[in-house]
């Protein structure tokens, strides 16, 4: 978005970027937008954000003075969700043990569909009567809950006899090898999106839908922030707060009604 425009606004040198300039390219983003139009709060605060980190850069390189431009705290974000009845409803769409399998860990655990195309065998682990995945991802190694059936269903899928073959197989074979390849995290998403479809629901359901579907049924079902950020690999709680916790005002009233009911 800054090349373009500094390109056409005849600009080709670093030192000639000044405060009077970085501010005019930001009312160029309100006023002009991008190409399919007129741009969000916050995809605006995003594109200031990584002008004033190249500002700050091109002051430690010695060119400029560093000017960067004042930013307005971006609106919440709102995000489509799903209920546990829609969850549910996916769930009985799957035409596979292993689709209806992947629905359900989505739900419950908030992964990411890059995490949960990485697990293998070895990642099912139980103790006592706690039952987990080990999950790798952005924030590195995390043991995730899971409810004893599905964890029992997750070791059906997997070969016991090769702990490292990954839990959920693709259609696509290896050319090399004539073997069926790990699951994509592209195969998810269209996975759930057919799902979706199947189900008419009205949302682009994602995988990223279902971790911040997740992620709200836990908060709203009284998890605290930091079993929360442990749970779906965040480094802090103020990520959840900042990105998650977007309860809308019937999430509110329900809560709320729900508590004086059973309080009196």
């Amino acid at each position: 978005m800054l090349l373009p425009w500094l390109a056409e606004e005849g600009i080709d040198d670093p030192a000639a970027l000044d405060k009077k300039t970085i501010e005019s390219f930001a009312v160029h983003l309100r006023e002009d937008g991008g190409a399919k139009g007129v741009l969000s709060e916050n995809t605006i605060w995003t594109y200031i954000r990584g002008t004033n980190q190249f500002m700050r850069w091109l002051a430690e390189e010695g060119i400029g003075d560093g000017a960067t431009v004042r930013q307005r705290t971006p609106p919440s974000r709102r995000v489509d969700v799903l209920d546990r009845e829609d969850v549910h409803a996916l769930v009985r769409a799957a035409r596979t043990e292993r689709d209806a399998v992947i629905v359900q860990l989505l739900a419950d655990s908030a992964m990411r569909p890059g995490e949960l195309v990485s697990l293998r065998g070895r990642d099912l682990k139980k103790d006592s009567r706690r039952f987990w995945v080990t999950v790798r991802g952005k924030s590195g190694e995390r043991d995730v809950p899971v409810a004893k059936d599905l964890w029992t269903r997750l070791g059906r899928l997997g070969a016991k006899d090769d702990p490292e073959r990954a839990l959920f197989i693709g259609l696509r074979r290896d050319p090399r090898t004539g073997e069926r390849e790990a699951l994509t995290p592209n195969g998810v998403l269209q996975l759930v999106q057919g799902l979706g479809k199947d189900c008419g629901l009205k949302q682009n359901v994602t995988p990223y839908v279902f971790r911040h579907s997740g992620c709200r049924w836990m908060l709203l079902n009284g998890m605290s922030t930091v079993a929360v950020a442990q749970i779906m690999g965040h480094g802090s709680e103020r990520m959840i707060r900042l990105h998650y916790a977007n309860l809308g005002r019937n999430d509110s009233y329900d809560q709320l009604i729900g508590l004086l009911k059973d309080h009196g």
